[in-house]
């Protein structure tokens, strides 16, 4: 499907799943953007998702969220707390950050996302390669953690399921 205009989207999130170290052997940070239609259909823009320092991680979300004038960045407290909007706001004070808390496993947490694809209520407008790999492939419990399928995740629930909280229980904005 084609990716509707910037200002055809409703809302627009980050989602981030933070990585607290940056070493050989450290998580990527996962840094997905999803739009939302106010016809209630879901894009997934853009995967910035990388394994750099926090600080860079943070200048990463901060760029892709002016790149496509998101309203604001959910992050997962579960990995680093208070630290999160700590980082962020140190590559932008200003910055909207809502954290949620991972509550269940994470193919509890994909299965509503998931069942929205097969719905055809998300969509990639364009190719997002590794995302896309990670949500064909990953096998729970087995294999690294699917960071950008996490970032994915907290940014498609906040849009489409906003109230869900047997799943994610979301923190006050911070």
């Amino acid at each position: 499907p084609a990716m509707p205009a910037l200002e055809d989207f409703d809302r627009i999130v980050v989602g981030v799943d933070p990585a607290t170290t940056s070493d050989a052997t450290s998580d990527l940070t996962g840094i997905v953007v999803v739009g939302r239609t106010p016809g209630g259909k879901a894009y997934v823009l853009a995967d910035r998702s990388c394994k750099v320092s926090p600080d860079r991680w943070a200048h990463a979300v901060i760029q892709v969220r002016d790149e496509y004038q998101a309203n604001y960045i959910v992050g997962e407290k579960n990995q680093g707390g208070d630290m999160v909007t700590l980082t962020l706001r140190t590559a932008d004070p200003g910055a909207t950050v809502k954290l949620v808390w991972a509550k269940r496993g994470k193919a509890i947490r994909a299965e509503p996302i998931v069942a929205m694809y097969e719905q055809g209520r998300i969509a990639h407008p364009t190719p997002l390669i590794e995302l896309e790999d990670e949500w064909c492939g990953w096998v729970p419990g087995a294999g690294p953690s699917p960071d950008r399928l996490d970032a994915c995740v907290y940014a498609a629930t906040e849009l489409m399921l906003p109230q869900t909280t047997s799943l994610m229980q979301g923190v006050a904005f911070a």
